[in-house]
């Protein structure tokens, strides 16, 4: 890869971080602030997940820890700068089999600035689900080269790191377990005539199996709730009701009835993409095949796997089919994609520069569509959350809507420490006591009260409003004082 494709890589991943990341995202909210706090708070084996769930295990909260206790770093920047970390090594794992500039260049894109309907990936926990994948990708690469080496002795020390780096992805997210189970099984059939080296990863990769599933079941002990809903499947007939809701959604991006006309543009450059993408493979006449490694076959299937498993989950069902459950199917066919695109400029070197150009077109396109929604829509502009909440007085205990509580405290956990009211999703309850430790206490109205009451109760005390109303960091609060604690 060239050095302009070196620096072009280094200025999408800047870019993304002062525009997407936690620290520097316009559309950070209180499920993303929680591991900001947790990295402040974190203690083991409650924190073990995230805070009220029984999923999600917290990688970032833990790596960042040790830094944010150890040399008072920002918890914020901690967990922006570690997250960016984890991503550009499983950007490096993925340019194992990524190999020409062009296609390289449009992952990054695609990944780190990726079109508005996957505009979560660069602070939501399945962006680490995929680099842990990505980076298990390249492992995998060096386990497939060495079976074509007889004299190579089996990279015992890669698949020691495949299994470790497998564990701790099924951690972060349980529906890695399946895609996992889906790259061994790819490069079982792989390594098939390698009779040496399919032994060999057949019997270390049966033994990590059983381990994962074992540590996966002890953590989830370890969860202070158990989400009944979460693991459960829906039957046929729900199934097919969100089958057809996933097929009006699509339909209402490309209809140009969600609001956001430049998103719709956007999502017909991608079909458009895919459906060029696929002509042009019949005009060239390339077959099956992808060389020794077609690791295009285990991506689609590992998006077409994902979007059964979708149709079938009572969670996703309950939470209204959200796009961010999708992000792993945007991912997987991006890169099947592209790795198409890479076999057949081999094949046919002449429609490269075309072909080149017109990706790229497509994934510029899909910048603008995010950056164009988040200046002209939600929120309306592009200034950093980070930027909005400093306005906010220190040592102060907040009350709100979940979705206007955690968010506040991102900036000093310590200092601005917030909870969900008592009839709200209250994920860490040990921060009630907190937020009442406080010299001052604010409410928030939005999206709980229409107005200020004179007294309100809060987890068992009876709150006296003190103050008039005031407009902080785009909502409203009033300050109030405890008149009655309950002992």
């Amino acid at each position: 890869m060239g050095l302009d494709y070196r620096v072009l890589l280094v200025v999408i991943v800047c870019t993304s971080f002062l525009l997407l990341s936690p620290w520097g995202s316009p559309i950070l909210n209180s499920d993303g602030a929680i591991e900001v706090l947790m990295a402040f708070w974190y203690r083991l084996p409650d924190d073990v997940y995230y805070w009220g769930q029984d999923r999600g295990g917290s990688l970032l909260p833990l790596l960042s820890a040790l830094p944010v206790r150890l040399l008072n770093s920002d918890p914020l920047l901690t967990i922006s700068v570690v997250r960016y970390l984890i991503m550009v090594a499983g950007m490096l794992g993925y340019f194992t089999i990524i190999r020409l500039p062009f296609c390289r260049l449009c992952f990054a894109i695609a990944f780190f600035l990726p079109a508005f309907p996957f505009s979560d990936i660069p602070w939501y926990t399945i962006g680490i689900e995929y680099s842990l994948l990505g980076i298990l990708v390249g492992l995998s690469a060096r386990i497939l080269d060495s079976s074509n080496k007889p004299e190579q002795s089996y990279p015992i020390f890669s698949h020691g790191v495949f299994i470790l780096v497998s564990v701790v992805a099924v951690w972060v997210s349980d529906a890695a377990l399946m895609t996992i189970v889906l790259l061994a099984a790819f490069l079982v059939w792989k390594l098939w005539p390698a009779k040496k080296h399919r032994n060999n990863f057949m019997l270390l990769q049966s033994g990590a199996l059983a381990m994962t599933i074992l540590v996966w079941a002890w953590l989830k002990s370890m969860a202070p709730i158990k989400t009944d809903s979460y693991s459960n499947l829906q039957g046929i007939e729900s199934a097919g009701q969100s089958l057809h809701q996933l097929v009006h959604s699509v339909i209402d991006y490309l209809a140009f009835r969600i609001g956001d006309h430049m998103v719709s543009i956007g999502a017909w450059c991608m079909v458009m993409t895919i459906a060029v993408t696929i002509l042009l493979r019949i005009s060239i006449g390339v077959r099956g095949g992808g060389g020794k490694q077609p690791y295009h076959v285990f991506f689609f299937l590992n998006a077409f796997s994902l979007l059964i498993m979708l149709q079938f989950s009572t969670w996703v069902a309950l939470n209204g089919m959200s796009r961010r459950y999708f992000i792993g199917v945007y991912v997987s066919l991006v890169i099947a994609l592209l790795l198409w695109l890479q076999e057949m400029s081999e094949v046919k070197p002449r429609f490269l520069p075309a072909v080149a150009r017109s990706l790229i077109g497509t994934a510029l396109i899909g910048v603008f569509t995010t950056l164009y929604h988040f200046a002209r829509h939600d929120p309306g502009n592009l200034i950093s959350v980070r930027s909005r909440i400093s306005a906010l007085p220190k040592d102060i205990g907040i009350i709100g809507n979940y979705w206007n509580s955690y968010i506040f405290s991102i900036q000093h956990p310590g200092r601005v420490i917030a909870t969900p009211h008592e009839r709200d999703v209250v994920r860490n309850p040990l921060l009630v006591q907190e937020v009442f430790r406080q010299p001052r206490l604010f409410l928030v109205r939005d999206q709980w009260m229409d107005s200020f009451p004179v007294s309100i109760w809060q987890f068992g005390r009876r709150l006296e409003r003190i103050g008039k109303e005031r407009f902080m960091a785009g909502s409203y609060f009033c300050e109030y004082r405890i008149a009655v604690a309950n002992e």
